[in-house]
């Protein structure tokens, strides 16, 4: 079964079932269009899957899903609801810098990630137009989300193992950091928050940067815990 290698982009016009599909090979479906839902609830990538600049039109699944080395999404577009709900972003054989890769991406509806599991992560420069679950999700090895766009997001109790990167994003609507931790340096430079923001009971790390941040609305850290932490700049 080798059709998936080919470098032509293919085009779904009907419902796409790879429900527990397993891809030995690279999963090639760059600037693939999905007219109507895809599952991938399950699949397991044992190499490279190569999405970028894909259109998903109709329900993304992804529930479930395993990426052994590197998922590349960056550019695609997702106009309804994207579920990567409990996916495994593992990079346990991957080479690359990024083992999750989706800058630029564009979450236009509904996005879920919530109990994801992350090696290394680019949302740099993504954005997400409506509500965003990324509660319970794990970041292992670092992950970027400079320059990103939010609408609604949901970090509570999402667990930053490395180095996590918010600068110079954008929270359009509420954003809820209850009970997340954060084990390394956290970067809010330049960031902007235009409405409320929840760090209660949030852990945070050896450093947080705060130079430049916009809390428009206000801003919660009830009983978050800073011990330890070099706050670099706090203002407003």
């Amino acid at each position: 079964m080798e059709w998936w290698l080919k470098r032509t982009p293919l085009n779904f016009n009907k419902a796409a079932n790879f429900s527990d599909t397993i891809f030995d090979d690279v999963a090639f479906f760059r600037k693939a269009d999905f007219d109507s839902i895809v599952d991938f609830v399950e699949a397991q990538f044992r190499d490279a899957a190569n999405f970028t600049e894909a259109t998903f039109d109709d329900l993304a699944e992804f529930k479930w899903a395993g990426f052994d080395t590197v998922a590349d999404f960056r550019g695609a577009e997702f106009k309804y609801t994207a579920d990567f709900s409990e996916a495994r972003f593992a990079g346990k054989e991957s080479d690359f810098s990024q083992t999750a890769i989706f800058n630029r991406a564009k979450f236009r509806d509904l996005a879920t990630l919530h109990q994801a599991v992350f090696d290394t992560a680019d949302f740099s420069e993504a954005s997400f137009d409506k509500f965003l679950f990324f509660f319970s999700a794990s970041f292992v090895d670092g992950v970027s989300f400079s320059g990103a766009k939010f609408d609604t997001a949901d970090f509570s109790g999402a667990l930053f193992f490395d180095v996590a990167i918010f600068s110079d994003a954008k929270f359009e609507k509420l954003v809820i950091f209850r009970r997340a931790t954060f084990e390394e340096d956290v970067d809010f430079r330049g960031t902007t928050f235009e409405s409320a923001v929840d760090f209660v009971q949030t852990r945070l790390g050896r450093s947080v940067d705060f130079e430049g941040t916009n809390f428009s609305q206000g801003v919660d850290f009830r009983q978050a815990d800073f011990d330890s932490v070099e706050v670099i700049y706090l203002e407003n």
